[in-house]
């Protein structure tokens, strides 16, 4: 963000002065007489008070040579006259030269140079650009000599101000401000002064530059400010400028101070003046949709008085910004909007945006938020600006592909705006409309929602013509759509192949969620001649057509579908088949042989193909042995290992092992491609110091080229005697131990006995920590015996893990919690008092335990299924998706007709996470949801269901071909 420094300071040496008046915020109203003319000084854009500064054109003067100023000792002098508003300023503009001599000046158009801050892009940001004439004047002229050297000065004398309206002098209640109109750098600078006290007005300081004036700034609220600009911080930076202010003055000059910068280079400079009150401004944007034509309006006012009026009926209105003579304490700007003509005020959104001095300011707004109020400080621009957005409904086109003489329904989306739906209609305005020779079309609203129907004529199988639709809402706003259909030449049927798989475990080397399933097909007559034959890829939950015509396969006729490549290393797997409308002849794992028709004529035939796959098993060998000094008092302990192997973000192992004193133990039914962790716990004892070594902690069974390999988990505990102060000891245990983080902060702090002793800020207890990881500990022996100190730990929640299975979100892999023990008690919070030549267990526990989520995400069966013909469109039921069925019994096909009622298998919730310092409740008691059965039985009740429907669909096929026939 710019960098931009207000002072809110009084502006003035005397009592408030009420606002006279305010001007016209935009045509097409008549503004005042004079409010808004602008002559010898225009407004830039961009910037702080960008729409407060009146930038003075010096192009008057052309170009004024140091040769010149030589020849003239008084200087170069040009009248000034500006007018603003109803106020008009006459002045002396001179140049001359300074002390040490002069350079030379010439009028500029901003920007001087690149470098600028003025008249300038810098940092993506605009400052003052498009002002008019040539506001600065910039030295002609290098200096090469070292400085500090008072050159040129610009001088305005003799200000004068008058109120045109009554031709009286204004003496207070505005400012003149001086401003760099380059950039100064070490060695360079300015010399203000004024028969007013001069005020720093604002830093002009884009993103990553310097401050000016780094070098010196001296005098501000003085007759006389020096401004010196000081080393860079980097080499290639830039600075940003310094603006200041004199209140109501009869004279102010600038001088400039110049010198061979310390880098190098030639010293030159520009300075520009502004005329600055406090100016307001406003308007009203309208953007419409939908067909709306509503026009709104804002007047502005000032202490009850009209000020202006903007208007619009789309577009925007607005304003150059308005002077204002105000007091010390600002200005009050109201505004207020209304409605005028066209579409209804409820059909828009409206916000109102208001600014003061360039920053976002939020207005007072009256009770029914037609009126905004804001208070503009002195010298600052106060910007209210109404917005009205018209939110037309939309809706959206639709298409059906139906066979001869059956109905075609259509439900395009529709999503309201600000008024609810009302009417639909084709574009004959009408509900219905008959195509000659096509057929005829109906539409309506259902809930807000239209839904249209095409019934084609007896055996018509021709292209259908396209209609565009409108809705409209309650404010008469309006969206358009089109509805197609397509009419197929001839019933088709055939079969297809469903494709659906249960895993207990992911394959983490190719997702089985996209891993494709390649299919050979064949059908043969009874003489072994080949009728139809070929391929298709699946992923699971597909299904596609293996053949579309009947009429391409002989009834009776028998086919053969192959399953390729099913095989995947480490897992076992099997392979079930399913047949709905065909006779099963021979099944193995990887192929079927089924008869068509299965003495049906006609009927088509629906192949199911589950793939259930079980990960292959192994173990690994915790080994334990004590190391150490003390390592014989750990000889008897029972120490705990707990291991967690995960999948993804699943847990598919875990549980713990009791190893007591060195010794060994064997972890079993391990999946082979998964990564495992083990940790210890329980092994603190009492009067030591432990540092524990797990080797692997972490670790696979598998090895570079997936082969199964032998793992042995070495624990070694290190025990070291200590005396006196107190021990923290880290433990980690849970059944998802895979998903602790690798570190953890320990906090301590001890307080020490005052003895009655005063206390002063020294002897205030410090807060420690340390990083510990699972199984380490650390020793506090500098501790005062009587000290009472406490113990806790940072928050440390389960690692996010990779989405399983296709999932693209990290989510938690385990909730957890944590507990605390203070020689072997439990105790929350951990405090204690240090003994004398004691020893203080503290052991801190967290406990990682896995979600009920089982993550297999299998993409469910389209519905209604891609059935052979591509399937008959069918009356929708309450909407136009439709979701997976709930679950059926494979032996129980669906009855045709019967309409499939939607159910939607529930997603596991989101593990919530603790909150700063201590585990949520819902951390410390995660209870997976009751609808997380999203196993591999959800898949085979998907499969089942995907084909009893396909059968269903191809069923009404075939008797509609046989009708028609």
């Amino acid at each position: 963000m710019n960098r931009v420094k207000r002072l809110r300071k009084s502006l003035w040496g005397g009592a408030a002065v009420s606002a006279l008046t305010l001007g016209v915020i935009a045509a097409p109203v008549a503004p005042l007489a004079g409010a808004d003319e602008i002559t010898g000084c225009s407004y830039g854009t961009g910037g702080p008070n960008d729409k407060a500064l009146c930038w003075i054109d010096m192009s008057s003067f052309g170009e004024v040579t140091k040769a010149q100023l030589a020849d003239n000792p008084t200087g170069v002098m040009k009248p000034l006259n500006l007018t603003i508003g109803n106020y008009k300023f006459t002045m002396n503009a001179t140049v001359m030269a300074g002390k040490d001599g002069a350079q030379g000046v010439s009028a500029k158009k901003l920007p001087t140079w690149g470098g600028a801050v003025m008249g300038n892009t810098q940092s993506g940001q605009d400052y003052f650009k498009n002002t008019s004439g040539s506001p600065a004047l910039y030295q002609i002229d290098g200096e090469n000599a070292a400085g500090p050297l008072e050159k040129d000065t610009v001088k305005l004398s003799d200000i004068k101000v008058v109120d045109t309206r009554d031709n009286s002098e204004v003496k207070e209640g505005f400012s003149l401000v001086v401003a760099d109109a380059e950039s100064t750098d070490d060695g360079e600078g300015f010399i203000w002064k004024s028969n007013s006290a001069i005020k720093e007005y604002q830093e002009v300081v884009p993103n990553t530059w310097q401050t000016p004036c780094s070098g010196s700034k001296t005098g501000f609220e003085t007759n006389e400010v020096s401004c010196i600009g000081g080393e860079k911080d980097f080499v290639g930076q830039n600075r940003g400028i310094m603006m200041a202010q004199a209140d109501a003055p009869h004279e102010i000059s600038s001088s400039f101070s110049n010198g061979k910068s310390a880098v190098g280079g030639s010293s030159k400079q520009g300075v520009a003046f502004a005329v600055v009150f406090t100016t307001l401004s406003g308007g009203v944007t309208v953007t419409q949709d939908g067909g709306s034509d509503g026009s709104f309006q804002v007047d502005m006012s000032t202490e009850g008085q009209q000020a202006g009026t903007a208007s619009s009926d789309g577009g925007q209105d607005s304003t150059d910004p308005y002077p204002v003579l105000s007091g010390p304490e600002g200005s009050t700007a109201a505004y207020t909007a209304k409605h005028v003509t066209g579409t209804g005020q409820g059909a828009y959104d409206t916000e109102w945006k208001c600014t003061v001095g360039g920053e976002v300011v939020t207005p007072t707004l009256s009770e029914d938020g037609m009126t905004a109020s804001i208070n503009v400080g002195p010298n600052q621009n106060g910007n209210c600006e109404y917005i009205a957005v018209a939110k037309g409904p939309k809706t959206g086109n639709d298409k059906e592909i139906i066979n001869p003489n059956t109905t075609a329904y259509l439900n395009p989306q529709s999503v309201k705006g600000k008024g609810e739906i009302t009417d639909v209609a084709f574009d004959n305005g009408e509900e219905t409309k008959t195509v000659p020779g096509q057929g005829k079309w109906t539409i309506k609203l259902v809930d807000g929602q239209p839904q249209a129907e095409f019934t084609p004529e007896k055996d018509y199988d021709g292209p259908v013509t396209p209609q565009n639709y409108t809705i409209t809402d309650q404010y008469g706003l309006t969206a358009e759509g089109k509805l197609e259909v397509e009419i197929t030449k001839t019933p088709v049927g055939g079969f297809s192949i469903a494709k659906s798989l249960n895993a207990d475990v992911d394959n983490p080397t190719e997702s089985f969620n996209d891993k494709l399933f390649n299919f050979d097909y064949e059908c043969t007559d009874s003489e072994g001649k080949t009728l139809k034959e070929g391929s298709i890829e699946l992923k699971p939950g597909e299904s596609k057509n293996a053949v579309e015509s009947i009429g391409e396969i002989k009834e009776g006729a028998s086919c053969k579908v192959t399953e390729k490549d099913a095989s995947v290393a480490n897992f076992d797997w099997s392979t079930k088949w399913e047949i709905k409308g065909g006779t099963i002849t021979e099944e193995e794992p990887d192929h079927v042989v089924f008869e068509v028709a299965s003495g049906k004529p006609g009927q088509p035939v629906a192949v199911g193909v589950e793939n259930i796959y079980k990960a292959k098993r192994g173990s690994f060998d915790i080994v334990k042995s004590l190391s150490g000094e003390a390592a014989a008092a750990a000889a008897n302990t029972d120490f705990k290992f707990n291991y967690s192997c995960v999948v993804g973000e699943k847990v598919v192992a875990s549980g713990n092992k009791t190893i007591t004193g060195a010794g060994s133990a064997t972890v079993d039914d391990v999946p082979l491609v998964s990564d495992c962790t083990v940790t210890e716990s329980n092994a603190t004892v009492p009067g030591t110091s432990l540092q524990s070594k797990i080797t692997p902690s972490e670790f696979k069974l598998l090895d570079e080229s997936d082969k199964p390999v032998e793992v042995t988990v070495n624990a070694d505990n290190e025990y070291t005697y200590v005396d006196g102060g107190f021990t923290i000891t880290k433990q980690v245990e849970g059944d998802a131990v895979s998903f602790a983080p690798d570190e953890f902060t320990m906090n301590y702090q001890c307080e020490a006995p005052t003895y009655g002793v005063e206390e002063n800020d020294e002897d205030k207890p410090e807060t420690k920590s340390v990083e510990l990881k699972a199984g380490e500990s650390t020793t506090v022996d500098d501790v005062i015996p009587g000290s009472k100190c406490k113990v806790w730990e940072d928050d440390a929640p389960a690692k996010n893990k990779p989405g399983f299975l296709g999932s693209s979100t990290n989510t938690p892999g385990a909730s957890w919690n944590n507990y605390y023990e203070v020689n072997g008690v439990k105790a929350d919070p951990a405090e204690f008092t240090v003994e004398s030549a004691k020893t203080t267990q503290v052991t801190v526990t967290n406990v990682y335990n896995k979600e009920g989520k089982n993550g297999l995400i299998i993409i469910p069966f389209p519905i209604p299924f891609p059935v052979p013909g591509g399937g008959s469109s069918t009356p929708p039921d309450g909407g136009s998706s439709v979701t997976p069925p709930s679950p059926v019994t494979p032996s129980q096909p669906a009855q045709p007709g019967t309409p499939v009622q939607p159910g939607t298998p529930a997603e596991p919730g989101t593990p919530e996470q603790p909150a700063k310092g201590q585990p949520s409740a819902q951390a410390q008691k995660s209870t997976p949801s009751k609808s997380l059965a999203n196993t591999g039985a959800n898949v085979a009740w998907l499969a089942g269901g995907a084909l009893m429907l396909l059968a269903a669909g191809a069923f009404f096929v075939m008797r509609s071909k046989k009708r028609n026939s």
